[in-house]
């Protein structure tokens, strides 16, 4: 079993999943064909087949993961993509765990080759994720503070 995780993979499928709310909760309708649907957008956005029982699998993994890291049977992830869906699972350690992992350790940070020159990857870089959690945070305290 490969360690590498395909991070642009995770990028597009944490945006995308967003979309598909049923797939987050199973308890709230029915979820036939969703699965389907949401490896066709992602196929569309990665140029490249991907297969609905690997969204399956991916999600399961992702959601497990998110369990452990809420148990505080892990302190690692490679899941950091995926923030907005542990804070949507409720899982506040997780939640933490993975902001602390994005704080410090600029844990996206990664220099891609871009027509013969270095430059920071865009879809996954730390500084991207840092100012996407500083403004959820903002917008956070200021519903709380209305």
């Amino acid at each position: 079993m490969s360690s590498v995780i395909d991070k642009e993979f995770h990028d597009v499928l944490s945006r995308l999943l967003q979309d598909y709310p049923k797939l987050w909760h199973h308890r709230r309708g029915s979820i036939k064909d969703q699965y389907l649907k949401l490896a066709t957008k992602l196929s569309e956005k990665l140029h490249r087949p991907v297969s609905e029982k690997k969204v399956r699998t991916v999600l399961k993994n992702v959601r497990r993961h998110l369990q452990r890291l809420d148990k505080g049977l892990s302190q690692r992830t490679h899941y950091c993509a995926y923030l907005w869906y542990a804070e949507e699972l409720g899982y506040m350690r997780a939640t933490e765990t993975i902001s602390q992992i994005i704080e410090e350790k600029e844990f996206f940070e990664e220099k891609v080759a871009l027509n013969g020159e270095l430059c920071a990857s865009s879809w996954n870089s730390a500084a991207s994720i840092k100012i996407e959690l500083e403004e959820y945070n903002y917008i956070t305290e200021e519903s709380h503070s209305e």
